[in-house]
């Protein structure tokens, strides 16, 4: 079976974490959001009146100069091992925006992304670290004679393209 690249990308991370020596202490997260008709939601809410509230975009400005963006209330499940992290994308993918059109019979309609943040606790050093991994899914730029797309449709085509 194809692996796509969100999955290949994170089995690489696993496989790279389990090289770390026993003195790293390792936490995983994971969130899920989509935008989709310029709105921001969480794919990883559990009831769905949760997940249609559109989600605050914080801008925080940094000590150095740059600008942190982050989504406020955001659902993050930590994760230990490839399998809770299709666990958790399969629940995320099954909560996007989707639709049927003459060109694709599940068309995604919003833009996916996938947000790993790694914490890193060397307990020899006593070095902390903190990264960050985006993994992005862009709707796909649709012509609207050839989905032949109506309607809600043509809002949505407009608000991906």
């Amino acid at each position: 079976e194809a692996r796509g690249v969100n999955y290949r990308a994170l089995s690489t991370l696993f496989e790279l974490l389990e090289a770390r020596g026993p003195e790293v202490e390792v936490r995983l997260e994971v969130s899920m959001l989509e935008i989709y008709n310029e709105m921001v939601r969480d794919l990883l809410k559990g009831k769905i009146t949760d997940r249609t509230q559109p989600l605050e975009i914080k801008h925080t400005k940094l000590p150095h100069g740059d600008v942190s963006v982050s989504v406020k209330d955001i659902v993050t499940q930590e994760v230990r091992n490839v399998d809770e992290v299709n666990h958790v994308l399969a629940k995320g993918h099954r909560n996007r925006a989707t639709a049927s059109n003459q060109v694709n019979e599940h068309s995604s309609r919003s833009h996916a992304i996938v947000s790993v943040t790694l914490h890193l606790n060397n307990t020899a050093t006593q070095v902390h670290s903190t990264s960050k991994m985006h993994l992005v899914d862009l709707a796909g730029s649709e012509r609207l004679a050839k989905t032949e797309s109506m309607s809600e449709r043509l809002k949505e085509a407009q608000a991906i393209n």
